[in-house]
Formats: C-alpha cells, structure tokens, sequence
C-alpha cells in the first residue's frame, strides 16, 4: 500500500506531504484542485513517462516521492536482484520511491536511494499500486488484452515469465547459430579470394630480381 506521498514543485503546487492510512482512504475537492495532479504524481511512481511541461511554471526541478509497504513475492525479489538493489526478506517490506525531475528535461529515478532506470521502474510498479480510470473496463474488449487476463486469472504470471524467458533465450542461441554461419561463409568467402591471388601470383612465374630487370628496361 501508499503509506506516504511527496510531492513538490508539480504542477500548481509547491509542496505537499500525503500519509494515507490502511483501509479506503478519499481526496475530495473542486475541480482543478490538484486530484489529477497527484494521480498522475502516482503514475509517475510506476514508471509512467513524465515531461518537463508538469514543472511548476518558475521552478527549475520538482520531485515525487512514494513510500510503498508492500509484500514481496519472488518475481519482485527476482527483479531486485537482477538490479543489484537489496530488499528486504520480510513479510512486509518498504520500498521508497524517488523522481526528481528538470526543467532541461532530464530525470533521474531512484528506489531505495538507488539510481535505477524507467524499464527498471515500469518492472516494479505494478507490484506498488494499481491505477484505474474511467473506461478502463472497455480493455475487456480488446482481444490483445483476453490472453494476458486469462494468464493472471489462473495464477500463471510466474509461468508466463519463465516461458518468456526461456523463449528469449531460445531466440538468443538461434541469432547466435545463424551469426556463426554468416561467418563461416565469410570465411569461406575469404579464403576463396585469397587461394585465387595465390593462384595468380603462381601463374605470373615472378622470378627473383625481375622487378630490377623490368626497372632498367624502363630506363
């Protein structure tokens, strides 16, 4: 869950500290006060793109920051890991999540006061929060989405991953066989221009001291 939410210089507002409690927790307020500003504060806390443009107009960086209380499954440990950022083994676990943004258009993510990349944040953001809009139900109707929502209903996220990356890892070894082979007949290639200037070179009968020779007949 969102325990804590920061928030400066985005948008229309300067700064603003969010804790939000267990349980339903609702922002009211009129229209252009700032509810869209902090949903979209979240989506950039799951990787979401960001530009420079939600900059507080005369500021020159802002910053989000989420504190996450999350429980950790092995996918997450898994991706952690592979990025070399330490979590947590317990049941419960926080990660802390940082954008700092520029007016130059340049950002930088952090996780746990750890530079990471967006990819790296899209990966772990929909183990933080999930974010629905409205007419967000019509995806049902999108027959690219059926396979995806069939997977997770059945509980064969873990299962889809490992195919996956046993697919990549196939795709990997036959680009690496047909590089080797694309080699082998430049190779080949090779060797046959070579055993043809050699076979030239055989044919002109050059003897020693010819080039001497053929200098003074110029002369």
């Amino acid at each position: 869950m969102l325990s804590l939410l920061k928030i400066k210089n985005i948008a229309l507002i300067d700064e603003i500290e969010l804790e939000f409690s267990h349980g339903l927790n609702l922002l009211t307020g009129e229209t252009g006060s700032g509810k869209s500003i902090i949903v979209d504060s979240l989506g950039a806390l799951t990787g979401e793109r960001v530009s420079s443009d939600l900059i507080k107009e005369g500021a020159n960086q802002a910053q989000i920051e989420g504190l996450f209380t999350i429980r950790a499954n092995a996918d997450l440990h898994e991706f952690f890991y592979e990025s070399g950022i330490e979590l947590e083994d317990d049941e419960e676990t926080d990660v802390i999540v940082r954008r700092e943004l520029a007016a130059n258009g340049r950002n930088r993510i952090f996780v746990n006061n750890q530079l990471i990349t967006q990819n790296f944040l899209k990966k772990i953001g929909a183990f933080l929060v999930d974010i629905h809009g409205q007419g967000e139900h019509t995806t049902l109707f999108n027959p690219a989405n059926h396979l995806e929502i069939l997977d997770e209903y059945a509980g064969l996220k873990t299962e889809r991953a490992k195919v996956a990356e046993k697919f990549r890892a196939m795709t990997s070894i036959k680009n690496e066989i047909e590089n080797l082979r694309r080699d082998e007949a430049q190779k080949l290639q090779l060797l046959d221009i070579l055993q043809f200037q050699v076979d030239e070179i055989g044919k002109a009968d050059l003897q020693i001291g010819e080039n001497e020779s053929l200098e003074e007949e110029k002369r």
